[in-house]
């Protein structure tokens, strides 16, 4: 449920906003995706509770941003394997971008990050709030 909750949040943004003339058709597709696939395969703990009983996901990604990490990895994984993969007629300039895009969407997600992203995007929007129509 929470992957659609994250997918309908994702679009009733672009959707009710202007968010759209800010973006290529390509970097709202890759949003989309990283909606969907920001917790695949999340195992119900955090990411130092994997790192304190040494998980072999700890060990793998050097304790950082573990389950980010995990998340895109797997999901790219799949879809390499699935007979409907949204990147599988990309040439592949825009498969390298739209991965290179997705992976940093969904490694924002990690919450060590939180209130560090928050603030930026705080001053951004603050720095920028004229550019924006009201």
């Amino acid at each position: 449920m929470h992957t659609v909750d994250v997918m309908q949040a994702m679009l009733t943004l672009l959707m009710a906003t202007t968010c759209p003339d800010f973006f290529s058709a390509q970097e709202l597709q890759a949003g989309l995706i990283a909606a969907a696939i920001h917790d695949y395969e999340y195992p119900g703990v955090d990411s130092s509770f994997l790192v304190n009983i040494r998980h072999p996901m700890a060990i793998r990604y050097s304790d950082s941003a573990i389950l980010e990490n995990h998340h895109v990895a797997a999901a790219f994984a799949s879809l390499s394997d699935m007979d409907v993969n949204p990147m599988a007629n990309y040439s592949e300039d825009d498969w390298v971008l739209s991965r290179k895009m997705i992976i940093e969407m969904v490694l924002m997600t990690d919450n060590q990050n939180h209130f560090t992203t928050l603030s930026e995007l705080r001053s951004k929007l603050k720095n920028s709030a004229s550019e924006f129509p009201s």
